[in-house]
């Protein structure tokens, strides 16, 4: 991506500041303001005749001040002031030129949006207050100064650095509007978003580029970053990046572009982290956290039907906690850097759910929480092994790999056959299934419509301590040699082992029903459960 250099952006500033007047150290002193005439000569900021007392407003210690007035579209040659207050009942005026704030700011108390056209810069806590609109052409933050509540539309570089925050703010950062164009740029280093919202786009028209915010060395806090694709065939998809930086408690959001290569693009490079992040990637925009050498990647979740690039990393998703459903593809291959044997992790009391094919290959762990498969075609776990070492794995869906249910020495984990708790469905695991010893699987029936939970495993393997679970969700009482098979072995081989708490030809009651089990029943070697007289 082609972008405007931050060297060159702040080279330009200094150049711009060393040549105003009056710029003053701040000081503790009482502010002195100057008041914009109600009827003055001109739109010239820099002519004294326009305030009142006649004296421009032009240094760090100086305060402007408008209320009403004949004239509201002023242009200044470059001013840098402590701030700038619109008193309730001013005009709607239009500022133009470079602004620099030190301390102050914008207030704006006249009820109605005011808008400055050029450049700017907050420093030493300068805030850009609220009902204020800067379209710019670059500017930056510095010194613990906020964007406050106020929007910025950016069509060049906008620099944080030293510890500024984004605040409340609102920025709309705009991609190239002509071929090769780069686009515009939010560049975060040892500061963070705060609250803001940024709608990062796309380019504009073919071959221009889209825009970019990145991080470095800076954190996205709880901001909302919405990163938008081309928006016509050929243009080139937003990007957020993150370099030695955090996503926080950020929401991250890469939507689609209108053709082949133009979603937006989250990138998480080496030594970042997601952190708690939501990431929400649609069409094809993409979340990329592939690597040039194997790594571990966290977010807090992924949800939408976009792409997910691993590379041969490992992505480690959930800390959020929150319940989502990726209904996209999750691959090794993709991304900046291709790679192999990508793997996801999943983490959190939350529920994932995976309803389409994916191709990573590296595996699937649950740590923590559910994840349901929930695919229609393909494996909705890639072509790895899955292992559920004190989660839940369940869903209704194909799993590609081999699965093994608990790790043998921690807690509890969980199959559960079916879409959900609740739900009755099967689930096929096109590789061995095996049951360690702290693994359980939990099974429902419905004796009302007579239908049961199914495992389909090719090869199963059922260790000392392992245990299953039933529940009837109906009330009635079925006919004597009503059969259900729970885990269908659909390899030649016989199941290898019983459940600790349901031998071979023991019973257990459900509700109003009493069954036998048999792990010879079926076609010979799957699991059934069939009613007692």
């Amino acid at each position: 991506m082609k972008t405007i250099t931050r060297l060159a952006v702040l080279t330009a500033v200094s150049l711009s500041l060393a040549s105003l007047p009056g710029i003053l150290a701040q000081t503790d002193l009482p502010h002195p303001e100057s008041t914009w005439s109600l009827n003055p000569t001109s739109g010239d900021w820099n002519l004294a005749e326009n305030w009142m007392p006649q004296s421009v407003p032009d240094t760090q210690a100086e305060r402007a001040v408008f209320v009403s007035s004949s004239i509201t579209d002023i242009s200044t040659t470059g001013t840098v002031i402590h701030s700038v207050t619109f008193d309730a009942g001013a005009s709607q005026y239009t500022l133009n030129g470079f602004f620099g704030f030190n301390g102050g700011g914008v207030i704006n108390n006249s009820g109605v949006v005011q808008t400055f056209k050029g450049s700017f810069g907050f420093t030493k806590g300068a805030i850009g207050g609220s009902l204020t609109t800067f379209e710019c052409s670059g500017g930056y933050f510095a010194d613990t100064s906020s964007g406050g509540n106020a929007t910025f539309i950016n069509s060049g570089f906008i620099d944080f650095f030293r510890f500024p925050t984004a605040g409340n703010a609102t920025f709309i950062n705009n991609g190239g509007a002509t071929d090769g164009a780069p686009g515009s740029v939010i560049y975060f280093e040892k500061a963070d978003a705060g609250s803001a919202t940024i709608i990062n786009n796309g380019g504009a028209v073919f071959g221009a580029e889209g825009g970019l915010v990145k991080f470095r060395k800076a954190g996205a806090a709880s901001s909302t970053i919405i990163s938008n694709g081309g928006a016509v065939f050929g243009a080139h998809g937003a990007q957020v990046t993150f370099h030695k930086a955090y996503g926080n408690t950020a929401t991250l959001i890469a939507n689609g572009g209108a053709g082949p290569g133009s979603g937006a693009s989250i990138i998480f490079t080496e030594d970042s982290s997601g952190d708690l992040a939501r990431v929400e990637v649609f069409g094809n925009g993409n979340l990329d956290v592939s690597r040039p050498r194997e790594a571990s990647d966290v977010v807090g979740s992924i949800e939408g039907n976009g792409l997910v690039f691993l590379g041969a990393s490992n992505l480690n998703v959930g800390g959020n906690n929150l319940n989502t459903t990726f209904a996209g593809v999750i691959s090794d291959v993709g991304g900046l850097n291709h790679g192999t044997g990508g793997s996801l992790t999943k983490t959190g009391t939350g529920t994932m759910t995976l309803s389409n094919a994916n191709s990573y290959t590296g595996g699937t762990t649950v740590q923590d929480g559910s994840i349901l498969v929930n695919n229609t075609s393909g494996s909705g776990t890639g072509s790895g092994a899955v292992q559920d070492n004190s989660g839940t794995l369940g869903g209704s869906g194909t799993i590609g790999g081999a699965v093994t249910i608990g790790s043998g020495s921690g807690s509890r984990a969980i199959l559960l056959p079916g879409g959900s708790a609740g739900n009755i469905g099967a689930l096929n695991i096109q590789g061995a299934l095996t049951y360690n010893s702290d693994g359980t699987s939990e099974v429902e029936l419905d004796s009302t419509t007579v239908s049961a939970d199914e495992i389909l495993a090719d090869g199963v393997t059922i260790n000392s301590g392992a245990q299953l679970s039933l529940a009837d969700l109906g009330s009635s009482s079925l006919n004597a040699g009503t059969s259900f098979t729970v885990i269908s072995n659909t390899a030649a081989s016989a199941i290898a082992g019983t459940f600790v708490n349901l031998p071979d030809n023991g019973t257990v009651t459900i509700g109003s029903n009493t069954f036998q089990a048999n792990y010879e029943g079926g076609d010979g070697n799957d699991l059934t459960l069939t009613v007692l007289p």
